[in-house]
Order: C-alpha cells, then structure tokens, then sequence
C-alpha cells in the first residue's frame, strides 16, 4: 500500500506538478479534513469581524454552491456539509424571528 501511493504521488513530480504534488500529500494523510481548514478560518475571521452568523451563513451559501463544482470530490463532501449547514443556520434564524413575534 505503501509503494503504490508512493508512486501515485511521484506522478506528480514527474509531471512538474508541485501544488499537485503538495495538495496530495496532505490529502492522503489529513483526508476531507485538508479542505475544512482553509475554508474554517475564512468564515471564522468573517464570524469575528462580523459577529453574525447569519452573515457567515449567506457567504457559506455562495461559496459552497460554488466550490461543489470547482473543487475535487473530496472537497464537494464538505462544500455539501457547510451548504446544508448554512441552511439550517438561517431557518433557524427565521423561525426564531418568526416565534418570538408570536404572543401567547
């Protein structure tokens, strides 16, 4: 197993693919977990200079739908993951809305 991922990531050095290379070094060892990263500490940044989730919520809807196509397989598991969180992130938020104008 070992010799045939070794030479799977030569591949990429022979070619001259560097990023490539890179790219498949991490994502053989951290998995999906490589593309959560990146893609937390953007919004977590977003979530401290905004402190509103619901603002983290509508670019996590953009991007996600976005990078579902744009990015490998491995990373549509998360851009999915974060797009239906985004949703349930603002239906709560609406159904909060919704509930505390009603009086019982």
């Amino acid at each position: 197993m070992l010799q045939v991922m070794e030479d799977l990531l030569w591949q990429y050095l022979q070619k001259g693919d560097l990023i490539g290379f890179i790219n498949a070094v991490y994502l053989s060892i951290m998995g999906e977990a490589w593309f959560i990263i990146p893609y937390f500490a953007v919004f977590a940044l977003l979530y401290i200079k905004t402190e509103s989730l619901a603002y983290c919520a509508i670019v996590w809807i953009l991007l996600s739908s976005a990078l579902l196509y744009a990015f490998p397989a491995e990373a549509a598991t998360v851009a999915g993951l974060f797009l239906v969180l985004a949703i349930a992130i603002i239906l709560y938020r609406v159904a909060m809305h919704f509930f505390s104008r009603l009086s019982i």
